[in-house]
């Protein structure tokens, strides 16, 4: 038997430490009892994953299943979209979270539980998704690329670049190091914002461009953030690294918004400009600098709910 949309592809992508999130013996035991005709398609490097869902659905795929963490679906999103938009417009995706779960399902109201996330497989219920588009300057290379979740542009995009650096065993303890060092040592940039029709200049401490509403293991930032409705939700964080502070605290609750430090929009069109270049988190990693353009690419596939 088989599902609505086809034969499946299930694209396994690699933890930090480059082994498979799911064996293929755990995937064809957690699959036993879908009755869904699947292929497993598993990473051998990082970045693979990419080429191995652009492949999928190059051959006729309809139905891709990505096994893994945000991490993965970043890779794979950038593998089923072309310069201009996606390639199968009515590609179905579904997700097989790892054990550090999804900030992107979890936007979704979809448990972050491999044996649970296995029942919304089967059938044909699925939500139209939104996906971002970065445009790169000039010396870039690749100059553009797709997000499924989150970008940020500032204090937190240099700290996922310090968070890079230090080992992934760290866990916590890295993550509190990077943040601290970047408070020591970023200077807050004057910069400009401009949305659609309208535009903002000043100090930038952090700007966050969101598709999902969670970031970071379950941290609700963008409250109103919805994947499906053609807009890419803005904070435009002003003031200084004390304010920065005082947000990252309140966001662990999610009681930072409203806040008349947070300036709030929804814009299907993003550009971000500052006099010194702010370095750019994407889907959780840190990816490039300002200036960047960031666009909505509405309906790009079709989540299975």
């Amino acid at each position: 038997m088989t599902s609505p949309y086809g034969k499946a592809t299930l694209v396994v992508g690699l933890t930090s430490a480059g082994k498979p999130f799911l064996t293929e013996d755990e995937i064809h035991r957690l699959m036993a009892g879908t009755e869904i005709e699947y292929e497993i398609q598993t990473a051998s490097r990082p970045g693979e994953a990419a080429s191995l869902a652009r492949d999928a659905v190059e051959k006729g795929s309809g139905y891709l299943i990505w096994v893994g963490d945000d991490w993965t679906l970043h890779e794979v999103v950038n593998g089923i979209m072309g310069e201009s938009g996606p390639i199968n417009p009515d590609l179905v995706m579904a997700g097989i979270p790892g054990e550090s779960g999804s900030d992107f399902l979890k936007t979704m109201g979809l448990n972050n539980k491999p044996a649970d996330a296995i029942r919304h497989l089967a059938g044909e219920p699925f939500f139209g998704i939104d996906v971002g588009r970065i445009t790169w300057a000039p010396p870039a290379d690749p100059d553009y690329g797709y997000f499924i979740n989150m970008a940020q542009a500032g204090l937190s995009g240099d700290m996922a670049r310090r968070r890079q650096r230090l080992p992934r065993r760290m866990g916590r303890a890295g993550d509190l190091l990077a943040f601290w060092a970047t408070l020591v040592r970023f200077r807050i940039p004057q910069g400009a914002v401009k949305l659609d029709r309208r535009s903002f200049g000043g100090p930038l401490a952090n700007v966050v461009v969101a598709n999902g509403q969670f970031v970071r293991g379950g941290i609700r930032l963008a409250l109103k953030a919805h994947p499906g409705d053609g807009k890419l939700d803005v904070l435009i964080q002003k003031g200084n690294k004390r304010d920065f502070v005082e947000t990252m605290t309140l966001s662990l609750k999610g009681e930072h918004l409203p806040s008349p430090k947070i300036k709030e929009y929804l814009a299907a069109r993003v550009e971000i400009s500052a006099k010194a270049p702010m370095p750019v988190e994407v889907d959780g990693r840190p990816l490039g600098t300002t200036p960047a353009i960031f666009e909505i690419v509405p309906q790009a596939f079709r989540l299975k709910i």
